[in-house]
């Protein structure tokens, strides 16, 4: 059985102004940085082998630091990437809930039953994540291996394969960076169409 470490991209200035930031090519901020370097130590005894990430901002340059720091490569997938928000990117929690208060109410209550216009919905995210983490339990790659999430990618793969349970979404959303560890196989993380 293989040991994943989960890690939570570091902070962006958007985080800060509370805006909707998804799969945006945005830095992490000093934050954020503070936040890469305390993850790295947090699983530096664990020693790891491998290190993949999103290919959005916040979780490459997470994803990045962390390698720099644990003297290991990283690799950017796409199938890793954050949520992609479409056409809510940028709105801030505010004009979210003024311009469209059922859809910000719905998204809060059950961010599953909302897909924002021109972009992902929640489903689609796992099912992409969860192809991508049955890929890479398929390797032969050594144990452990670190994957470093956007905010909203690590809430979703928490929920659906550490808790199986989607009450902790926001929470999870905002916890302080850390590691969490998931024991998976290629059986237990097992894409629907590969069922047979």
């Amino acid at each position: 059985m293989k040991r994943l470490i989960l890690i939570r991209a570091g902070r962006t200035d958007w985080v800060d102004q509370e805006r909707l930031a998804g799969d945006m090519d945005l830095p992490i901020n000093e934050v954020g940085r503070k936040e890469a370097s305390l993850a790295a130590d947090a699983i530096r005894a664990m020693s790891p082998r491998t290190i993949y990430c999103g290919t959005d901002g916040p979780a490459s340059q997470t994803a990045e630091q962390i390698a720099a720091s644990l003297g290991l490569k990283f690799k950017a997938l796409d199938s890793l990437r954050e949520m992609d928000l479409g056409l809510w990117e940028g709105l801030t929690e505010d004009q979210f809930r003024e311009r469209f208060s059922r859809v910000h109410k719905a998204w809060h209550d059950d961010p599953s039953s909302v897909e924002p216009p021109n972009g992902e919905s929640l489903p689609l995210v796992e099912a992409r994540l969860e192809q991508a983490f049955f890929s890479l339990l398929k390797k032969r790659a050594t144990s452990p291996i670190v994957i470093v999430l956007g905010r909203l990618a690590y809430s979703a793969v928490r929920c659906r394969f550490h808790d199986r349970l989607y009450e902790q979404f926001w929470e999870y959303v905002d916890e302080p960076v850390g590691p969490c560890l998931l024991d998976a196989t290629p059986q237990v993380i097992r894409p629907a169409h590969a069922a047979s």
